[in-house]
């Protein structure tokens, strides 16, 4: 790691691992090759027991906190603990089977000292293969990233804020809260969507972080992640005062209790997924998403029974 200079505002970033010791090795140096000389790295480690608390007690570089605790699955609870933890002046996250790139937090410390009255900051992703190769993914689906307040983007899928390529300040974090601990899942999009009602954000176009697609990372287990997105878009509803954002919200609610909906049919009883269904016939019951998923959780049973007699 660079020398500490006194002229450079600490950058915090937290990193909450589970389970990742071939692969938090590579996490941790990343963030130790950057090149912005003012870095603490906290380590929250949620119960390992698969030799990453060895690893972790080899670490002598100063810079570098570990914070031990049993297993809690709550991955909003371990950055949380994290954020608590931290002295910087911003915070930045990093995943433990992702990687950044070594200029990453200077480019977003830039971005933030450059542009006195935006908050936070965000860049582009690159995706990777388990094995470290990149994924070549052209052409890029978001040509433009928006500054600004980005609320409606980030609805609107035109801003995808990515947990490895935000920094925030930590004054920001004081004002919008830290990540809610009862979602599973789509914790990180809860942040974003309160941090873009609360204050602007400057976009970075370049890939500041890569992400490793493979089996065991949390957002492959997609089973719950729509329910989960309902919660946000039923929470925001409840915090926004914008009509048209509002209207937004319902949509979205209720297009993501269909997708829950589907996921359910396919393990559970059509009964359950039923129930999930009609929560979202207020809002989507008119449009054909909503019949056609009905006439799905219908027809499988039939076909179920009707294949397992051949």
């Amino acid at each position: 790691m660079s020398p500490v200079s006194p002229t450079s505002p600490r950058v915090s970033v937290i990193l909450p691992t589970f389970n990742r010791a071939k692969l938090l090795p590579e996490a941790i140096e990343s963030i130790r090759q950057q090149t912005y000389p003012n870095v603490e790295t906290i380590v929250v480690d949620d119960g390992s027991t698969d030799g990453t608390r060895s690893y972790l007690a080899s670490l002598t570089d100063p810079m570098i906190q570990v914070i031990l605790q049993d297993h809690g699955g709550n991955i909003a609870a371990a950055r949380n603990k994290g954020i608590k933890m931290s002295t910087g002046v911003f915070v930045a996250f990093l995943d433990s089977d992702d990687v950044l790139m070594k200029r990453s937090l200077e480019t977003l410390v830039k971005e933030l000292l450059s542009n006195t009255d935006k908050d936070w900051s965000y860049g582009r992703h690159q995706l990777m293969h388990s094995n470290g190769h990149d994924i070549s993914v052209e052409p890029d689906w978001l040509p433009e990233l928006p500054s600004g307040f980005i609320l409606r983007e980030i609805l609107a899928d035109r801003a995808a804020p990515t947990i490895g390529a935000v920094m925030i300040r930590q004054t920001l974090i004081a004002k919008t809260g830290m990540f809610d601990e009862t979602l599973p899942l789509a914790e990180d999009f809860d942040l974003w969507l309160r941090l873009a009602i609360s204050a602007p954000a400057v976009a970075i176009d370049a890939k500041l972080v890569r992400v490793r697609q493979h089996d065991d990372r949390t957002t492959s287990k997609l089973r719950d992640m729509a329910r989960c997105k309902a919660m946000v878009f039923a929470k925001l509803k409840t915090v926004v005062t914008d009509k048209d954002v509002r209207r937004t919200c319902t949509r979205l609610y209720g297009e993501q209790l269909i997708k829950h909906a589907s996921v359910i049919s396919k393990r559970d009883t059509p009964w359950k997924a039923l129930q999930v269904l009609a929560q979202a016939a207020p809002t989507r019951g008119a449009t054909l998403a909503w019949w056609r998923e009905l006439a799905k959780i219908l027809v499988r049973p039939v076909i179920q029974r009707a294949t397992s007699k051949t």
